[in-house]
């Protein structure tokens, strides 16, 4: 997905943020019940802050894109042409004046305790490198702790730790649905009609978990951007246990 489509993913999920919070908005003016407006309420701190994450994305992503189109420029622009480069070297080369011939003794010193100013130091006044050399920037590192707090200011590490516990619960849920089948399968053919319920039962509740799990999966996928994932502020996040 190059930049210009992703403009216009975010676009679409910052448009369907404001809808979601001006619908939520809407039924609660509708309705008196304490409870379900308390719901409501928190689904509009989440839709406001999603929708925050979002326009701050959509900002680093249209600089990102500016700053691209400002490199290409100088990339393009004319080299220096070749009588004025042989104008240069000719300069640097044969028209640099010739220095003074050192004097001994007292007289050296004499000159140089009468100089104008303090001497630069050899290193340069920049030790080190150049003032504007670029220094490489330490990935953020985060705990599951730090991600699942409901107040994170870490939106997109949150969101991706999301995913993959989700992805991760639901993996393994749909494997244990499948054996539960199979014991079901296997109760009715011994005729074991105590334990074929215990089964149909277990059944029932795995199938509901894994459409909740589904339904957890989507939402995150839609909150998802998929930009800087390799990057300079690409995070790291350090495991408390399994997810």
């Amino acid at each position: 997905m190059n930049d210009e489509d992703k403009v216009h993913d975010i676009s679409k999920k910052i448009e369907r943020e404001k809808a979601l919070i001006n619908a939520a908005q809407a039924m609660r003016q509708q309705t008196n019940n304490e409870q379900v407006r308390s719901k409501l309420d928190t689904q509009m701190r989440e839709g406001r802050r999603n929708l925050e994450f979002f326009e701050e994305k959509l900002r680093e992503l249209q600089m990102r894109r500016l700053g691209h189109g400002v490199d290409n420029m100088s990339l393009g622009a004319s080299p220096m042409s070749g009588s004025h480069r042989q104008s240069v070297d000719d300069f640097e080369g044969h028209g640099a004046p010739t220095p003074p011939p050192k004097e001994g003794g007292r007289g050296h010193s004499s000159h140089q305790s009468q100089g104008s100013g303090p001497l630069m130091p050899a290193s340069g006044p920049y030790p080190g490198g150049p003032p504007d050399s670029a220094v490489p920037r330490a990935r953020p590192n985060y705990t599951r702790l730090d991600l699942i707090k409901f107040d994170t200011p870490h939106l997109g590490p949150r969101i991706q730790l999301m995913l993959s516990q989700i992805q991760f619960k639901l993996n393994v849920e749909e494997q244990y649905l499948k054996g539960i089948e199979k014991m079901v399968q296997l109760y009715q053919m011994e005729g074991d009609k105590k334990s074929k319920l215990d089964a149909a039962a277990k059944r029932v509740e795995s199938k509901q978990k894994i459409v909740l799990l589904k339904q957890a999966l989507k939402r995150y996928e839609e909150l998802h951007i998929d930009i800087d994932v390799d990057g300079p502020d690409a995070s790291t996040c350090q495991p408390l246990g399994n997810p």
